[in-house]
């Protein structure tokens, strides 16, 4: 007993000196599991986060060909999305929709339709996700801010009414910076 903790506590000391940050560690295991969809997604969001969006595309591009996920999609979609790209950013966001649902993707999609000014479509997405994810605050707003800019007032308030009840105030300042509004 005393072999076999000293051996798992030597593992957890040097699994510890790997880490340093996020792209730091799973660097380190990437070259370990080469075939793992997960990790590859992991670096490249490690890497969209730090600017490198080459990079990060390489990662997320073979991520999603290893196993197509609404995440890593949705993920790709908003790289592309970063790097002007919308159309490309959109193709993405409409396959993790047909594999599978995520809130995620129903957000990336509303927000990409409402910096077109794209109202409509906001509604409509926004509406589509919160049948599935009906306390989504983020669809919350955004369908409120879509009924708004149609004129649809009654019903943007009681959109709005509903997101803020389930939003934390510093989630959604975060969130309208987002939006640039």
């Amino acid at each position: 007993i005393v072999i076999i903790i000293g051996m798992l506590s030597t593992r957890t000391v040097v699994r510890t000196l790997d880490w340093r940050d996020g792209l730091t560690l799973y660097g380190h295991d990437i070259k370990i599991a080469k075939e793992s969809f997960d990790l590859e997604n992991a670096v490249g969001i490690e890497l969209f986060r730090a600017g490198r969006f080459n990079e990060a595309q390489e990662h997320l591009e073979r991520s999603v060909s290893l196993n197509p996920l609404p995440i890593n999609l949705t993920n790709l979609g908003l790289l592309f999305e970063k790097k002007g790209e919308s159309a490309k950013a959109m193709e993405h966001y409409q396959r993790a929709l047909v594999y599978e649902s995520s809130y995620h993707t129903y957000q990336a999609i509303a927000q990409l339709m409402f910096s077109r000014g794209d109202s409509a479509s906001v509604m409509h997405i926004a509406k589509e996700g919160l049948k599935k994810y009906p306390n989504n605050a983020k669809l919350w707003l955004m369908l409120a801010l879509s009924q708004y800019k149609l004129g649809n007032v009654g019903e943007a308030t009681a959109a709005a009414q509903r997101a803020f009840s389930l939003m934390p105030e510093d989630e959604y300042t975060h969130f309208m910076n987002e939006l640039k509004l």
